[in-house]
């Protein structure tokens, strides 16, 4: 995709993808980290180290919580968010 600035973005993890289909301005980041909760409950969202996928609750919990602030970051310095 290209940002605001004209610079491409690449969306390189599924946890990017998601985000994206989910930032409609409707949802603080509390709501954005529940909704990728669900989606990983929901085996839509698949969260691996080295190729496994995390099953115990609280990693991954922390996995995405440690997602969502990369991923927001990184939308805001590509233009595509505005803090």
């Amino acid at each position: 995709m290209t940002s605001q600035r004209h610079e491409e973005i690449t969306l390189d993890d599924h946890v990017s993808y998601q985000l994206l289909r989910i930032l409609d301005g409707t949802r603080d980041g509390a709501a954005l980290l529940s909704e990728l909760q669900k989606l990983a409950d929901e085996a839509v969202l698949v969260i691996q180290v080295d190729g496994q996928s995390v099953r115990d609750p609280a990693q991954r919990q922390q996995m995405l919580q440690d997602a969502l602030a990369r991923n927001l970051d990184r939308l805001v310095r590509a233009g595509l968010l505005i803090a």
